[in-house]
């Protein structure tokens, strides 16, 4: 998990990423909004993954890591 990209909030005309709809349909399946399935990790998402933070009680930026990516793809109870 720690070789995953770091994902930090984009630009809305940047082109979509496949790895941010990933993250989009694991916040979806884990319960929290990122604003829809479209491959930018823009306001809605950075939300969505700062609530996750909260609720793990991991540090708080929005910003996607190996911490995120370790919590939503865990079929563990997050």
């Amino acid at each position: 998990m720690k070789n995953l990209p770091t994902i930090s909030k984009m630009d809305p005309e940047d082109d979509a990423d496949p790895n941010v709809c990933l993250i989009q349909c694991a916040l979806f399946c884990k319960g929290y909004h990122a604003g829809g399935i479209t491959g930018i990790y823009y306001t809605n998402g950075v939300n969505a993954v700062k609530e996750m933070q909260s609720d793990g009680s991991i540090e708080v930026t929005g910003t996607i890591n190996w911490k995120v990516w370790m919590g939503l793809f865990s079929l563990n109870w997050f």
